[in-house]
């Protein structure tokens, strides 16, 4: 007899891993571990790139990225009032790769936007920011008491976009319910960065294929649940 499991004190998550068919693109840019970080400005490939975000956009998902990501896309320097999309964008930003004109700007981009970020961020001394921002402060990062606080404000589901290194942790802390593995129609070589260099899990984490989906341009996504270890069946 199969027991009903409990209920989530925290949103339900995805994580997303995106790799060439040779298992080289990272989900977040690496141009330090890339022989040649230009190859993904090649005619064509960065078409590719650009396609990931839009493909696990879901009305109503929030979607999870380290601030690292928007300061490489230059949102700090960008101005003017762009065209809002419906997208729930959820911000870490500990590191402070992004400014306080740089958050406004991306809260302009966004339906609704959350920064995850530290007590001294100058986001929260900041006496001008947009009405659709929300702020979670934490001393110390901390994955699931972020997810915690996301429960409270009504977070329901949460798809993360992340680096290497945070996925591994993500995975190993049992805070991933399902992993999509998105297939890019590219064969990279040596130019790319391996998709699980500086990862590190430590414990076996069975998947369990949910379905196989294909996209426009050739891409394959593949949807599993993760068999956590405190799944009971």
């Amino acid at each position: 007899m199969t027991k009903k499991a409990k209920p989530l004190s925290r949103p339900e998550t995805t994580l997303v891993l995106t790799s060439s068919v040779d298992g080289r693109i990272t989900s977040s840019d690496s141009n330090m571990l890339d022989k040649n970080p230009n190859w993904k400005m090649i005619p064509g490939v960065r078409g590719y790139l650009q396609q990931s975000f839009g493909i696990t956009s879901e009305p109503g998902v929030y979607n999870l990225i380290p601030g690292s990501r928007m300061s490489q896309a230059g949102i700090n320097f960008r101005t003017g009032t762009p065209d809002r999309e419906d997208i729930r964008l959820i911000v870490l930003d500990h590191k402070r790769d992004l400014t306080v004109e740089g958050i406004n700007y991306l809260a302009r981009c966004v339906n609704r936007l959350i920064v995850v970020c530290g007590k001294v961020h100058p986001i929260t001394k900041s006496k001008n920011i947009e009405k659709n921002l929300s702020l979670i402060t934490q001393s110390r990062f901390s994955r699931e008491k972020l997810l915690n606080s996301l429960k409270k404000k009504r977070v329901k589901k949460v798809t993360i976009q992340s680096a290497g290194k945070l996925n591994s942790t993500w995975i190993n802390e049992g805070l991933i319910d399902h992993l999509t593995v998105i297939i890019y129609p590219l064969i990279v070589g040596e130019s790319g960065t391996p998709i699980f260099t500086n990862t590190k899990i430590s414990t076996v984490r069975p998947l369990r294929l949910i379905d196989i989906r294909p996209f426009n341009l050739n891409y394959i996504s593949l949807n599993y649940q993760v068999i956590n270890d405190k799944v009971e069946t």
